[in-house]
């Protein structure tokens, strides 16, 4: 077994210390990882780790790339996790893993498998297979399986076969969308319940400073000892009493009261609701 560091003592200078190279003819196995770029020209049984990754015409890799940069000429069996991705022809992806693309996946060879990616653009030479998830979509070649895409554009001469779930689509004079085509439903915006109307009380100055060293110190009820009523509620982040105008109005029409006690610690205020009930 060659080892990462083993391979990259062989097959560096001095002068190259921020590339490796996997020559033809070479086969590393284990996980590679470095901080620069890894060129590969032979094969790598494992997975990879680097800021470039690029596979050579004729170059293998099995295992998981994680890179910023993946420049595929040869073949990748497994995965990866990348920013930016280009496939060339005669390049293959096939992703057994599910794979992720930050940025852009440009495709003009092969890729099958399982994608989640923000923007794809396939080639006319290129050719995607499989399962992919999508944020943007521009075909001028040829996708097939089961997409969901928020926006697709599909250019003449493009294809895209299977079950499309769209956003919005584009398809120009020529192209070829066909099997099963769905719209996504358009989320209704939401119609938000407004807000009760409220009257703030302030909690004093002397019961605020017991909170400050000790915030669970707090016990608030009717002077009688009973519960508060639903309407009138404790919010710490106002520091206040918080009451229902409409309940708040209902109860000074009737000409009533309510008294309520504040206690935090060894500190106590009462208060009348409405605050000028005699």
């Amino acid at each position: 077994m060659t080892t990462a560091n083993t391979a990259d003592s062989a097959a560096n200078s001095p002068a190259q210390d921020n590339v490796m190279v996997v020559g033809v003819g070479f086969h590393v196995e284990g996980h590679v990882s470095g901080q620069g770029a890894l060129l590969i020209k032979g094969s790598v049984q494992g997975d990879v780790t680097a800021d470039t990754v690029k596979l050579s015409e004729g170059a293998k890799v099995m295992g998981h790339v994680q890179c910023r940069q993946l420049d595929v000429a040869g073949h990748l069996e497994g995965g990866f996790s990348a920013d930016d991705v280009v496939v060339r022809a005669p390049g293959s992806v096939h992703a057994t893993t599910e794979s992720v693309s930050r940025r852009t996946v440009l495709l003009a060879g092969e890729i099958s498998g399982l994608l989640r990616l923000q923007q794809l653009k396939v080639e006319t030479t290129g050719l995607f297979s499989g399962q992919l998830h999508v944020a943007q979509m521009d075909v001028d070649g040829h996708v097939q399986g089961h997409i969901e895409a928020d926006d697709v554009v599909v250019r003449g001469g493009g294809t895209v076969d299977g079950q499309l779930i769209y956003g919005n689509l584009s398809m120009e004079r020529g192209s070829d969308v066909s099997g099963q085509i769905q719209r996504k439903e358009r989320r209704k915006p939401s119609v938000q319940t407004p807000a009760p109307e409220t009257v703030q009380l302030h909690l004093p100055v002397n019961i605020l400073q017991q909170l400050r060293r000790n915030p669970n110190d707090l016990v608030v009820s009717l002077v009688n000892g009973d519960a508060l009523p639903a309407w009138i509620q404790v919010d710490l982040k106002l520091a206040s009493l918080v009451l229902g105008k409409t309940q708040l109005k209902e109860l000074t029409e009737a000409g009533q009261s309510l008294s309520i006690r504040v206690q935090a610690g060894s500190e106590n205020q009462t208060f009348k609701i409405p605050p000028d009930a005699p």
